[in-house]
């Protein structure tokens, strides 16, 4: 039997859509992603699950005596999200889930995204790039169809993109108020008893102020990424957990290219986001350099 893949998406809070009714096996799963709880699934399940206030991901290994899965469920964290929470630009975080069929090698993908993000655009670009022939789009959709685990793989590529945006800003925030603290590390020291110095030194004392909020905006903005790359990291180091498991259950030899360019995909942004939390630290570094000049000449 051919490896098949389905694919619900829904931009909304929710998972809104018209062929839930035709899934009913799937409804309890849709209930856990949704609420954070785990249902009892059998007592030969083995199930591995973390969760913390911010994100979720678990996935389920079941072997009953007429039906076998693998399930594995993760939300992402809102890397868009790029300054004090506001409830104008708050956004959904996007949920992805997957349900693979062993017998049937059928993989069901449900996934809830802010309508603002795009992560269902992205996701759609990949399945049918533009300009492409309907015979490179069949190929696509097999390579896709011949991993369990690719969607997730995509979609964890356009959460390394966020994170890039997010990067770029915090960078770009502190190598601004890097700039003034130079500039002003360069002028000579003036002398005071007169009027006009006197002024001067006001004028200072505002910058310096003023360079010092920014800077912990940017500690404050650096924290929250640094906190944003653990949780994909965790996310990362499940995933390729569960994909290990699945490769013992599924035909390696029929989908071996599929199955290995997907755990080339995984481990490449698992190592990105490592990267992307090391550059989040040494920025932060660097503001308290720049912040403890700030304190001094202040």
């Amino acid at each position: 039997m051919g490896t098949k893949l389905t694919c619900h998406t829904s931009q909304s809070n929710g998972f809104m859509d018209e062929s839930a009714s035709t899934v009913s096996g799937y409804l309890d799963c849709l209930d856990r992603l949704t609420t954070g709880r785990l249902s009892h699934l059998s007592q030969r399940t083995q199930r591995k699950e973390t969760r913390t206030v911010s994100f979720l991901v678990y996935h389920v290994l079941a072997a009953c005596s007429t039906y076998a899965f693998i399930e594995f469920c993760c939300q992402h964290p809102r890397w868009t999200q790029r300054s004090r929470h506001d409830k104008g630009v708050h956004t959904s975080p996007c949920s992805v889930y997957l349900h693979h069929n062993l017998s049937s090698e059928l993989s069901t993908y449900f996934i809830a995204a802010s309508p603002g993000e795009d992560w269902i655009s992205s996701l759609k670009e990949v399945l049918k790039p533009a300009d492409s022939t309907p015979s490179e789009q069949q190929t696509i959709f097999k390579s896709v169809a011949g991993s369990p685990f690719s969607l997730h793989a995509v979609m964890s590529g356009v959460a390394f993109v966020h994170s890039q945006e997010y990067v770029k800003v915090v960078r770009d925030r502190l190598m601004n108020q890097i700039r003034k603290v130079n500039d002003y590390s360069e002028q000579p020291a003036k002398r005071s008893g007169n009027l006009q110095s006197l002024q001067g030194n006001v004028e200072e004392r505002v910058m310096l102020e003023n360079v010092t909020k920014d800077l912990h905006l940017v500690s404050q903005t650096a924290d929250t990424g640094i906190a944003n790359a653990d949780m994909a990291i965790k996310i990362h180091e499940e995933m390729l957990d569960a994909f290990k498991q699945l490769q013992a259950h599924i035909n390696l030899q029929s989908h071996r290219n599929a199955v290995n360019s997907t755990e080339d995909a995984l481990r490449y942004t698992l190592k990105s986001m490592q990267c992307q939390r090391n550059w989040l630290v040494s920025y932060k570094a660097r503001k308290d350099t720049a912040m403890n000049f700030v304190s001094i000449r202040g």
